[in-house]
């Protein structure tokens, strides 16, 4: 059994931060006494306390003609500066990279070795994550930035007034319109992040997606952790002039739903979330769906994808790895990918009467 909500339901996966075609944007530092910082409330699954060893990120642009190194540390968060949020500046725990790290390179994604001590964290504990150089400084022409998805004004981001990304140029602090793009790991092998955080290593477009293409479909593949009713679909899609298409919600291969999409109708021809009313559906625990583009034309259109270089880095955002990635060609088998997700979905309007609505990221739930 599940209970309708009054008014309308919510988005799941989320869309997170993003109501146009994702982008990475650059936080950057090419200046002595330049930081950068991904700066928040820890979450972890299940709410348990943790000992942060490592963190994940990833590099953009990384240019080390002058050979630089550089200090990641954990912080307190200053009570004694702000707004804007900014950490103390006092390095708590550190680890070096160094110029020579053949990981430390332009858009790639990153471990960090182990800190100087494992930092212990309760849930909802703040805490800062500060990038600078090290005690040498800047060296030559360095510059140094950090990669995570720009934040398009719009649905559902989940920026809030204690978790943003935070620059620092001279002595200046400001806020960064980008989400966290970072992984805690912790002591015990587990992962957690930032709240409102989106830690992804790639951002994709797929292009050429039409009636002839191969692929000729795209598709998030759903499988519900507890029984829910839905009563919308959800995809973002880019449909030049001409590029009519379907979505459709498929149980297995078998078509459940289908809404189609005339261009004509559409409010112009850029890259923009539609989400479509269907009638109320059930969709049963444990049984795998499709949420799918299908292009009805041989005009292309483009759909969006995120990637990360660990699966269980997607329990970390809305949908978790319950929600991918999956294509088929000419109504064949769907191939699934498992570190990739299409940013689609379905808008859940009903929940179980009993038990808990398990797999649901905190945005999902209203908080953050």
């Amino acid at each position: 059994m599940t209970q309708i909500l009054t008014g309308p339901g919510f988005l799941h996966p989320a869309p997170q931060g993003y109501t146009l075609a994702p982008a990475f944007g650059a936080m950057t530092f090419a200046a002595t006494g330049n930081k950068a910082c991904f700066i928040g409330r820890v979450w972890t699954q299940g709410g348990a306390a943790k000992s942060i060893r490592r963190v994940q990120f990833r590099w953009g642009t990384v240019t080390k003609d002058g050979g630089s190194a550089l200090t990641i540390s954990l912080q307190d968060v200053s009570t004694t500066a702000g707004p804007v949020i900014r950490p103390d500046e006092t390095q708590d725990q550190t680890v070096a990279v160094a110029n020579a790290d053949a990981d430390f390179v332009s858009d790639t994604w990153y471990r960090s070795g182990v800190f100087s001590a494992d930092r212990s964290v309760a849930y909802g504990e703040l805490v800062a994550v500060v990038f600078e150089f090290d005690g040498a400084g800047r060296l030559g022409a360095d510059t140094i930035s950090l990669s995570s998805i720009n934040v398009s004004s719009g649905v559902n981001f989940p920026i809030t007034n204690q978790n943003v990304s935070v620059t620092k140029t001279g002595a200046v602090w400001a806020a960064v319109a980008q989400l966290q793009n970072i992984i805690l790991e912790f002591s015990d092998g587990t992962f957690g992040t930032l709240q409102g955080a989106y830690p992804v290593s790639a951002v994709n477009s797929h292009t050429g997606v039409n009636t002839g293409s191969t692929p000729d479909e795209y598709a998030l593949k759903f499988t519900p952790e507890f029984t829910m009713t839905i009563d919308a679909l959800w995809a973002l899609v880019q449909a030049p002039t001409g590029a009519d298409y379907d979505v459709v919600l498929y149980e297995g291969t078998t078509a459940l739903v289908t809404v189609s999409i005339d261009q004509n109708s559409l409010a112009n021809v850029g890259a923009r979330i539609i989400v479509l009313p269907i009638t109320p559906t059930d969709l049963t625990a444990g049984v795998d769906y499709y949420i799918a583009v299908k292009p009805t034309t041989a005009n292309s259109v483009i759909v969006f994808s995120i990637d990360v270089t660990d699966v269980a880095f997607l329990d970390l955002s809305a949908g978790n790895r319950e929600a991918t990635y999956a294509t088929r060609t000419d109504a064949g088998a769907w191939t699934e990918t498992t570190t990739r997700r299409l940013l689609a979905g379905v808008q859940i309007c009903g929940v179980p009467t009993s038990g808990p609505s398990v797999g649901l990221h905190p945005i999902e739930q209203g908080i953050g």
